[in-house]
């Protein structure tokens, strides 16, 4: 069962860079510039850039999202 998670980069590119060339981790899909998704063995990363839709929207505490967040997500099996 893979673990998914989402976590909130500045630079969508930049870390898909360093993910992918520095740790091993295969791009899945990147669909649009403010997200991504990566994946190394049964660990899938949601790469998303604040402000982006889903990716930096306010908590519904109204707490403002920010780089270095992570989250995690029910697998997708």
């Amino acid at each position: 069962m893979p673990a998914c998670f989402r976590y909130i980069v500045r630079d969508v590119d930049a870390a898909i860079e360093f993910y992918t060339t520095q740790l091993g981790f295969k791009l899945e899909m990147h669909p649009a510039p403010p997200f991504a998704e990566i994946s190394r063995g049964d660990m899938h990363l949601y790469l998303t850039q604040p402000g982006s839709t889903g990716g930096g929207s306010p908590m519904p505490s109204g707490e403002q999202q920010g780089p270095g967040r992570l989250e995690s997500y029910p697998s997708h099996s």
